[in-house]
């Protein structure tokens, strides 16, 4: 049609929801609950895995390890799924798509191909170095405006902050996103309800960890998902 709709938007609210209403009403430290909740959130990861879009993936673990942590996962079972993340591993490398197993090698060395894998993250660095400190000034980065930089308006969109408000406009757009997730957290501090406590919690994961990852992913910290 005329419009881009993408459901692992909603897949993660609906994910959030499910898990915390699982967890608020059973015990995770029982092993047939912690497994119930991995398959709960398994199937949503393997089916967005698939599409491929693995930074959305990833959001899905990261919102099972908060809310199963908020609801008292042990230290035990936390070994216990470290253990199986290691041991699969070298399957999920081998499933990769070869374009997502290229970002991972670029990542540990960009100037492998500098100006195929490795551009997007060496363009990535450039613009927001380019910034200084007070940056370039609104709608006047070069290196976007001379679309050196792909998806800017996206994937790259930090870069676009940093260019044009430099390190001061960064610093402040941190200390904005510190200030949100901090509230979020003093609702998860003060909710008694453990329904809503959970649901919080994935709300705070979803969004900390969008905001790391792409923090991360543009400025060479991560790979590129």
């Amino acid at each position: 049609g005329w419009f881009y709709f993408q459901p692992s938007e909603f897949a993660k609210l609906v994910v959030i929801i499910t898990l915390s209403s699982f967890f608020s009403k059973k015990d995770i430290r029982r092993f047939p609950i912690l497994f119930t909740g991995l398959i709960i959130v398994g199937i949503p990861f393997l089916l967005v895995f698939k599409q491929p879009n693995l930074g959305t993936a990833i959001i899905f673990i990261l919102i099972f390890l908060g809310i199963g942590y908020m609801a008292g996962i042990t230290r035990k079972q936390l070994i216990g799924l470290f253990l199986i993340f290691i041991f699969s591993s070298p399957f999920v490398w081998a499933i990769m798509k070869d374009y997502q197993r290229e970002r991972v090698l670029t990542f540990i060395n960009p100037m492998r191909d500098p100006l195929g894998k490795g551009y997007n993250l060496l363009q990535s660095k450039i613009t927001i170095g380019s910034g200084g400190f007070i940056g370039k000034g609104f709608l006047n980065g070069t290196q976007t405006k001379l679309a050196f930089l792909p998806e800017y308006h996206t994937d790259f969109i930090f870069c676009v902050i940093a260019e044009e408000f430099g390190f001061l406009g960064v610093l402040i757009f941190v200390l904005l996103y510190y200030y949100f997730l901090s509230k979020i957290w003093e609702i998860i501090y003060h909710t008694k309800d453990e329904f809503g406590k959970l649901v919080a919690t994935g709300i705070f994961v979803m969004f900390a960890g969008h905001f790391l990852i792409n923090l991360g992913m543009t400025t060479g910290i991560f790979p590129i998902v």
